[in-house]
């Protein structure tokens, strides 16, 4: 067993964190109004008393909304009103009471939430998030294209949430505001009576002199209005009441609550219904067309009449192509124009443009095609219209199957908003606590401390605490708990489960937003649109495969004469052993090598200095003869694509294509250029004959079959697909571990835990129950029994210790198994409190010490040796001892234990199934954190450790490679949770330890533990798999496109299957995020036996 108890102790100096929350101020919808929320990093607090000074004095003063003081972190977090005071003045309200405020900050950072339609791709969410990141104020901009929602931090003095949307707007995109500042309580009514706008007046003056109302929000026709408010304070009945009180005489006014919709599912919805009715029109034209030009042709009866000509060459089945796909091209593609608009208009490009651009060559060739036929007598060609109606058709179906599916991927989410009742039973009590009154109203309008009475298999609205009957309640469905809790009253319930049996009256104490299913889901809601550090490598695929895969193929495209001897092209361009048109690899004296290829060429076998650049070429002149003098040597290793690519300047401030730009930044602009290369790569050799004529399919010359080969690269190659691998995948994962009680902060946390090789445990509260048990007593004198714990715990009645508790209820126990039903314990006289070793009391006469070894010499009380062996055993069974002394004299003792969890042992194997190593940290003795680790089967522990050592050894487990995961549950936590490389918080642990962890364990079980980190490996792997189906359209598909196949097999890819192709790709990776939601817990999986079954481990 590997142990070490000497920490040397660092003390990092906390930083602060200074956050604003914005909402629109009731005069005017324009103006912010603000609440701070300010964070003091104070040097010298040393105690709790310390801490409730601070928070007594600075919560008088006018202004202060909230005060917090973490003693243990030395910060203070107050929240306040900037028109009331100002920070300025709460330091020195701090500093006059005699603390050191260490530093502050004060940026004014406000964050709003917006909805943006019309995103197809990535390039269109980084279009956005550039567009954001320009604007003077803009601090951070996140943009979600999977949730299709935008997170925006910005200082509310350069810029406000209505400026925001113009921006999006102006880049071509659609916005609405979801939310803006902090995460209060807001409630919808619809207003009645309102005729004139002295009555808007009216009532929002109304609204805003209840005390608890932050912002009034009214619509331009004042029938509807949004008000945020304090719970603490007021809630929706009390403000309905005061708007009907608003009226007087003739005006009479009524509020009713209002349910908005939500907007996503607003959006999703009309969003497959465009996309379903689109597709729907494509196919009644794209269908005859498609029969007109493929099926009907090929019909003896009906291939004549299509072959008809109407005027010199022009046929009937020419015109009938025309008509039928000119609606699909312009009026149902409108969608791809107006996207290419706005693409084009910020400079960039995007799959619309790709598909206006592939769609409008093929139908503007046929039109020519068309007009040529019109006008001459000899005229032999085809028409493409097919090409670009089912081109579009396909995408429709790609795009409508798409929405389809990513809708699937936000089900759990879904699932969750919906779990809390409609409406519940609010009862009215009396003086003496008797029901006077129940009414049924809508969950939206309970109020803090109403009582809700919650019937035999009903759910329970809000959360609240039971003060009456007795059920159990199914949770299973907010912490993954299978079996029904028990509840009886003091037992808090959570809005949201299921009363399976019994009636359960409930007193509110969180509504609204502070519920903890609302929480849940606003934190998965910021986990989905948080993108995964996964996300970049997306990024870095899309800007070198695209370039590598084109130009590849078509560069080995040789040629062949007409007698079927291998010829090469005579104008290839040398570009160095690195050029991207195929090749053996062999160095060139003086052959071009570009500047960022200039590393590494000694080791290539290029003689360093040995080379030359190219004269810079202006405007589209191609200019050969540089290219020949450069090939005559080496004529080997150079293709004609390379050439052709790197020969070609076009010069322009949006489309500059060199090798250096190329390899360092692409953008679909190059697809573009991609495709003309193709293109150009299948006409030249077939004007010069350096192919057989053979291989032009009949009906078509070279400059056809070579269109063909570009309009398919065009359509295939734009990587979407890319764009929709992680975040769907994220989408899925969380909302699976939040349906399995696993609450995951966003996509960072969901990668780095499939990293983790070490996992700290905390003991107290998460390897063991928490809640401390007596389990032996030993008696030194001739005390009875029961008169001894009757002793003991009247003096420890008055204590809120947890092993004061346990002593407490170690007496009750015994006294029902001696008959005795009493509860009351006789009361205590000059109690008196020593933190951290005992109490003392004056019980019936007796001076009475209740405490530990340390105590009881600190007041004088001797330690026999037998006690001492005692207390040695105990704590070798990881037993704590508690002393019990009479008038001086040590009596008897009480071994307290903190029961192992169950699952424990078992978590542990698993991990170590999963070659994880699992660690304990713990501030209690050695003796008993070894003996627990050994009951686990833990083999290295760190004991007496205190908050920032636990921290320390972090760090000292991080140093020696991999990442780290810790576990725990208090305040003394947080350090290590925040230092980990995950922190895991037990859900029944302090808020401080939940909100410094990157991800949550609602039900408190460390089955959960190894849950997270299997998920988070499933979907990694997951990830990786879609990026394989991403990528493999592409990489399969654009050779292909580009004719790879074609010398050799006949073999090529249309455009129409082309863009069924790009459709299908991403199609294929939103349903394999879907399957996600098939995960199972790999602790669930038991064998016959009952035992885990650890070869299902991953």
């Amino acid at each position: 067993m590997e142990v070490n108890g000497k920490d040397d102790l660092k003390v990092p100096l906390l930083q602060l964190v200074d956050s604003v929350a914005v909402t629109v101020s009731p005069s005017s919808l324009n103006e912010i109004k603000k609440t701070r929320t300010v964070m003091f990093t104070i040097g010298n607090i040393k105690c709790a008393s310390c801490a409730l000074s601070i928070e007594s004095t600075l919560g008088k003063l006018n202004g202060i909304e909230s005060v917090t003081v973490s003693p243990l972190q030395g910060q203070t977090v107050i929240r306040y009103i900037p028109e009331s005071i100002g920070a300025k003045t709460i330091k020195e309200t701090i500093e006059g009471l005699g603390f050191k405020v260490d530093e502050f900050m004060e940026n004014e950072i406000a964050v709003c939430r917006l909805r943006i339609k019309g995103m197809a791709c990535t390039s269109c969410s980084e279009s956005i998030e550039r567009a954001l990141l320009m604007v003077d104020g803009v601090k951070k901009a996140v943009v979600g294209l999977a949730l299709e929602e935008a997170k925006i931090h910005f200082d509310p003095n350069l810029i406000d949430p209505d400026r925001i949307i113009l921006v999006i707007e102006d880049s071509g995109f659609g916005a609405d505001l979801i939310s803006s500042g902090d995460s209060i309580n807001k409630v919808h009514l619809k207003l009645e009576g309102i005729c004139s706008p002295e009555d808007v007046n009216i009532i929002q003056s109304s609204i805003e002199s209840v005390e608890g109302v932050n912002h009034v929000e009214m619509d331009s026709a004042g029938n509807k209005v949004t008000i945020g408010y304090d719970p603490d304070l007021t809630g929706p009945r009390s403000l309905i009441e005061c708007i009907q009180e608003a009226g007087r005489g003739p005006k009479l006014y009524h509020a009713t609550l209002y349910v908005p919709p939500r907007g996503r599912d607003i959006e999703q919805e009309n969003e497959v219904q465009a996309y379903k009715i689109l597709f729907f029109w494509s196919c009644l034209f794209s269908i005859p067309l498609f029969m007109f030009s493929m099926v009907l042709p090929m019909l003896p009866p009906y291939g004549d009449w299509l072959f008809n000509k109407i005027h010199n060459m022009l046929t009937v089945g020419m015109l009938l192509r025309w008509i039928l796909c000119t609606p699909v091209q312009f009026i149902i593609g409108r969608r791809f124009y107006v996207g290419s608009y706005h693409a084009l208009k910020r400079r960039s490009a995007n799959m619309d443009v790709l598909v206006a651009l592939g769609t409008n060559a093929a139908y503007f060739y046929s039109v020519y095609n068309i007009i040529k036929a019109l006008t001459s007598n000899y005229f032999e060609g085809q028409d493409f219209f097919e090409t670009s109606a089912m081109v579009i058709s396909f995408i429709l179906l790609g795009k409508y199957l798409e929405v389809v599916a990513k809708g699937k991927t936000s089900d759990a989410l879904g699932k969750l908003t919906d779990l809390a009742p409609d409406t519940a039973f609010l009862l009215s009590l009396d003086r003496k606590g008797n029901i006077s009154s129940e009414n049924e109203i809508s969950t939206q309008l309970i109020q803090r401390n109403d009582v809700i009475k919650i019937v035999p298999g009903s759910k329970v609205p809000v959360d609240g605490v039971v003060i009456k009957g007795q059920s159990y309640v199914n949770e299973s469905m907010i912490t993954g708990e299978a079996r029904p809790v028990t509840k009886r009253p003091g037992d808090k319930v959570i809005g949201g489960t299921m009363n399976e049996n019994g009636f359960l009256l409930v007193k509110a104490t969180h509504v609204g937003s502070e519920t903890a299913l609302s929480q849940i889901v606003q934190l998965v809601e910021a986990a989905q649109l948080a993108k995964a550090p996964v996300q970049k490598l997306a990024d870095r695929i899309s800007k070198f495969f695209v370039p590598t895969v084109v130009l590849n193929p078509v560069g080995h495209n040789r040629g062949h004469p007409q007698d079927g001897s291998s010829l090469r092209p005579p104008n290839p361009l040398c570009v160095g052993t690195e050029h991207l048109g195929g090749g053996h690899g062999r160095g060139a004296p003086n052959c071009y090598v570009p500047p960022n290829e200039t590393r590494g060429r000694a080791a290539r076998g290029v003689p360093p200095g040995n080379f030359t650049y190219p004269p810079r070429y202006e405007g589209h002149h191609i200019e050969l003869d540089y290219c020949r003098q450069r090939y005559r040597d080496h004529e080997d290793d150079y293709s004609l694509t390379s050439a052709l690519f790197y020969a070609l300047r076009i010069n322009s401030q949006d489309i500059q294509l060199n090798l250096h730009e190329f390899g360092g930044k692409l953008n679909l602009t190059k697809v573009v250029l991609a495709a003309f290369v193709t293109w150009l790569g299948w006409f030249i050799p077939g004007e010069a004959g350096w192919y057989p004529k053979s291989w032009i399919p009949k009906a078509m010359d070279g400059f056809e079959l070579a269109l063909q080969f570009g309009i398919s690269v065009l359509v295939v190659a734009c990587p979407c697909a890319l764009g929709l691998a992680t975040p769907t995948a994220v989408m899925v994962a969380t909302g699976k571990g939040a349906s399995q009680g696993i609450l995951i902060k966003g996509g960072n946390a969901l990668e780095n835990a499939h990293k983790v090789r070490t996992v700290v445990f905390d003991k107290t509260g998460t390897l063991t129950v928490g809640k401390p048990v007596v389990v032996s007593t030993m008696l030194f004198s001739n005390v009875p029994i029961q008169e001894f714990c009757d002793i003991a715990a009247s003096a420890e009645a008055n204590s809120e210790h947890p092993i004061a508790k346990a002593v407490v209820n170690y007496a009750k126990k015994l006294r029902q198994k001696y008959g005795s039903h009493t509860e009351h314990f006789t009361e205590a006289m000059d109690f008196e409190v020593h933190p951290g070793s005992g109490v003392c009391a004056n019980i019936g006469g007796k001076v009475v010490l209740v405490g530990n070894k340390r105590f009881m010499k600190s007041q004088n009380v001797p330690v026999s040796m037998e006690i001492e062996n005692y207390m040695s055993e105990s704590e070798q069974l990881a037993r704590t001892c508690v002393l019990v002394a009479f008038d001086g004299l040590v009596v008897g003792a009480l071994s307290v234990t903190d029961p192992v969890k169950p699952e424990a042992k078992r978590v542990v194997s698993f991990l170590r199934s999963m070659n994880i190593t699992s660690v304990m940290v713990t501030g209690d003795n050695w003796s008993t954190a070894i003996a627990i680790a050994n009951e686990v089967g833990i083999c290295k522990v760190f004991a007496e450790t205190d908050p920032l050592g636990k921290a320390d050894k972090i760090r000292e487990l991080q140093l020696k490679g991999g990442a780290v995961a810790m576990v725990g549950d208090g305040i003394n936590d947080s350090p290590a949770l925040v230092a980990a490389d995950v922190g895991m918080a037990i859900g029944a642990g302090t808020d401080v330890a939940i909100e410094a962890a990157d991800i949550v364990l609602i039900k408190s079980n460390l089955e959960d533990v190894v849950t997270a980190i299997d998920l988070s490996r499933k979907t990694l792997s997951r990830i990786r798999l879609n990026y394989v189906w991403a990528l493999g359209y592409n990489v399969l598909g654009m050779p292909i496109a580009a004719g790879i196949l074609f010398p050799f097999t006949g073999i090529r890819l249309p455009p129409w299957l082309a863009g069924a192709c790009m459709a299908a790709s991403s199609v294929s990776v939103v349903c394999s995020s879907l399957l996600l939601q098939s995960y199972k817990k790999p602790l669930h999986v038991q064998d016959s036996k009952g035992s885990v079954d650890y070869s299902n481990s991953v």
